[in-house]
């Protein structure tokens, strides 16, 4: 991003509108209007829901739903079964709809990070646990 193309501080870029894949673009790609760093949280976030959930994210929308539903009307996927709250609340944070809302990238590394510290306290039978509710639900729903 460049500072000539700053339409809109402290994130709106002139940039171009509709790259990437869909299903992970924010709403302002999607719509043409100025974007920027924040957009990319946006499709970290549905990429890291994805990865928790092992579900492809609005997976049987087309393109005109996925406008109408996620776009217009700000549907995100459902609740992760067995997410931390405070991993939970940065992946919904990452996709919200007000771009100011969204963290920064060294934000969410901080929550990572505050995860993995408490991961280490964690015994590991629990870290397995909560793979396997994880694993049960993505099989329970297929």
């Amino acid at each position: 991003m460049k500072a000539k193309d700053l339409i809109k501080a402290p994130d709106g870029y002139e940039a171009t509108g509709l790259t990437g894949t869909r299903r992970y673009m924010a709403p302002e790609v999607i719509r043409c209007a100025p974007y920027g760093f924040s957009a990319d949280v946006y499709g970290f976030g549905i990429l890291f829901w994805q990865m928790i959930s092992l579900k492809t994210p609005f997976e049987k929308y087309d393109t005109n739903k996925l406008y109408d539903h996620v776009v217009v009307a700000g549907k995100r996927p459902e609740a992760v079964h067995g997410l931390p709250s405070m991993l939970h609340s940065m992946m919904e944070d990452a996709w919200s709809v007000e771009t100011s809302k969204r963290p920064t990238f060294k934000q969410i590394c901080q929550y990572l990070q505050a995860e993995i510290a408490d991961t280490n306290s964690v015994n590991p039978s629990a870290l397995m646990n909560r793979s396997l509710i994880s694993l049960y639900h993505h099989e329970k729903e297929n």
